[in-house]
């Protein structure tokens, strides 16, 4: 491959990641460019990427959670008898 058929990528990795998986690249023989090229490859031939990118199970909850709360009104609570008083409606609630 001539040096003009080729582009420069470039991404911002955390330093201490960076550290890391240079060196399990150096132990298995690999650069990140060999590894970039490969992972582009790859994505070349299939249209997809090689592995599977998503969210786990919990920050999934935690996004549903954060938009389900985010149309809920806010009460402020300016003392210890308000905040009774809420669980009392609570607690009527569920009978």
């Amino acid at each position: 491959m001539s040096e003009s058929s080729t582009i420069k990528v470039q991404a911002n990795v955390n330093k201490e990641v960076v550290k890391r998986v240079n060196t399990v690249l150096k132990s298995i023989g690999q650069s990140p460019t060999s590894i970039i090229n490969s992972l582009y490859h790859a994505i070349d031939n299939t249209g997809k990427v090689p592995f599977e990118i998503g969210l786990t199970p919990g920050q999934k909850a935690s996004i549903d959670l954060q938009q389900l709360t985010a149309s809920q009104p806010v009460k402020i609570i300016h003392n210890a008898e308000e905040f009774e008083k809420i669980w009392e409606d609570e607690d009527k609630d569920e009978d």
